[in-house]
């Protein structure tokens, strides 16, 4: 199982970034990943993605996830593909709805029917990918990707319309839970993998797991307060992430990392909720490396 790392949702300076990405480069880590905000005091996902891309060699880089229907596909379709030739293949698409009106309101991108426009969007830029004209009468869009027909895409989801659409459409799924319980992943996985099996597609789908840790002094109040932060509008969401397991302690993160193992799922990235970034990035690599 590869053990990623998410990178924090602010906009780091460039040498914050700098250090954090060579940081998680040297480390015993596989992936980079960074969220998508467009109303929040964060970088642009895929600029800030092709600027770690030009400072590391090793890295798989993934957006965690890029809200598509706020953006205009073909424009999309070329940032990625010239990500995925720059890094050589190293990048990874993650893909979401988005469910934050704000991020709609400011692009401006209608809120309604988001779901059946990411479709549309995606095979739009699978032709893109595949050389062929996106649309009937345009002109092809270049540059030809790294990867043979366009970066991995990994969709992020936890309804069934968003899992059954990652097993359909997309290489994986991207399933994120504050709780350090790998069933919750599985059972989304399953209903991604129904929805592979169903159209007799080859191989399976990729299961990217994903959390937040927190480790250091006071880690355990750093964790409950992100959580009231994130989920404080839903008691039920806030007991669920607030179990008594949370990832807060190095004998806490390799149990769970050895529970997601065993249970097959093929990456599991973590992201601090901690104020001091690096040093819980540091200690979570001193966490891996000791397994």
């Amino acid at each position: 199982m590869d053990i990623g790392v998410g990178l924090p949702m602010k906009a780091l300076d460039p040498d914050e970034l700098g250090e954090f990405a060579r940081t998680i480069e040297a480390g015993p880590f596989a992936s980079l990943s960074l969220g998508d905000r467009l109303a929040y005091e964060s970088h642009d996902v895929m600029t800030a993605l092709t600027w770690v891309a030009a400072i590391t060699s090793r890295l798989r880089l993934m957006t965690s996830v890029l809200c598509l229907p706020i953006y205009k596909e073909g424009i999309v379709a070329k940032q990625a593909a010239s990500l995925d030739r720059l890094s050589q293949g190293r990048f990874s698409l993650g893909l979401g709805l988005g469910g934050r009106e704000t991020d709609f309101a400011v692009a401006p991108s209608p809120w309604e029917k988001r779901g059946e426009r990411f479709e549309e969007q995606l095979l739009t830029m699978q032709r893109i990918w595949r050389g062929e004209p996106p649309f009937p009468g345009t002109n092809p869009v270049g540059p030809v990707p790294f990867t043979p027909g366009g970066p991995e895409v990994i969709i992020g989801g936890f309804v069934p319309a968003a899992l059954r659409r990652a097993g359909r459409m997309a290489n994986g799924v991207r399933s994120f839970a504050f709780a350090a319980d790998p069933a919750l992943h599985l059972e989304r996985y399953a209903v991604v993998k129904q929805a592979w099996d169903e159209l007799g597609r080859a191989g399976k789908p990729r299961l990217v797991a994903a959390c937040n840790f927190a480790l250091g002094p006071g880690a355990h109040d750093a964790f409950v307060k992100h959580a009231h932060t994130y989920y404080g509008y839903d008691k039920a969401l806030l007991d669920d992430a607030l179990t008594s397991n949370a990832p807060t302690s190095p004998r806490a993160i390799t149990d769970f990392i050895t529970r997601c193992e065993d249970a097959g799922i093929d990456e599991l990235v973590f992201t601090t909720v901690t104020a001091d970034t690096m040093t819980a990035m540091r200690e979570l690599a001193d966490v891996v490396a000791q397994r």
